[in-house]
């Protein structure tokens, strides 16, 4: 049973406060597969492959994006061994496949748009691993609401919102000192 004015409690309130740490799960996946646990690959493949795909989507032709979706996550599956455990196992791949579509389109290569739209894959990827209501108030955030406006909108009190907002930027900086 909720407390008394607890998040879940609020009339209105759409999201159920989430016990899971964030990226516990994807933490877990990504040690499975740098470990070699084949059914991690799949669940892997099942958790990213579409944001992978959608990204060569983006700036291949279908069958070439297809080919480069398969050849991102065998290379990521190859070369698992060298690769840091603390960077988040969504963005290697994500980053893979900027390094593919570079690769087979160099002329992307430091282009705008490109780059926005893999910056933009990157934090919607990120996003995803945010529990519901962090990821909601972050992406009301980028549409430049204000905590009132977020709050009024989520059904939650404001100083609830800049709470999650405060979390969902700590739990977005890089693990391990380098990049995200």
């Amino acid at each position: 049973m909720s407390e008394p004015g607890s998040a879940d409690e609020q009339p209105g309130n759409r999201f159920a406060t989430s016990p899971r740490t964030p990226h516990s799960a994807d933490t877990d996946l990504a040690k499975r597969f740098l470990h070699g646990d084949q059914d991690a690959l799949a669940e892997a493949y099942r958790r990213w492959g579409g944001a992978v795909h959608a990204l060569a989507l983006r700036f291949l032709p279908e069958r070439t994006a297809e080919e480069s979706t398969s050849r991102v996550f065998v290379d990521a599956w190859r070369n698992r061994a060298s690769s840091d455990p603390a960077h988040r196992l969504g963005l290697l791949l994500l980053d893979g496949m900027r390094r593919e579509i570079v690769h087979r389109r160099p002329e992307l290569d430091h282009d705008e748009a490109f780059e926005a739209a893999t910056e933009q894959a990157v934090l919607r990827a990120l996003m995803s691993e945010l529990p519901p209501l962090r990821a909601a108030v972050l992406e009301l955030t980028l549409h430049e609401l204000t905590a009132p406006q977020m709050a009024e909108r989520l059904g939650i009190p404001t100083h609830m919102v800049r709470l999650e907002l405060g979390e969902a930027l700590a739990s977005l900086k890089p693990r391990g000192g380098g990049k995200p």
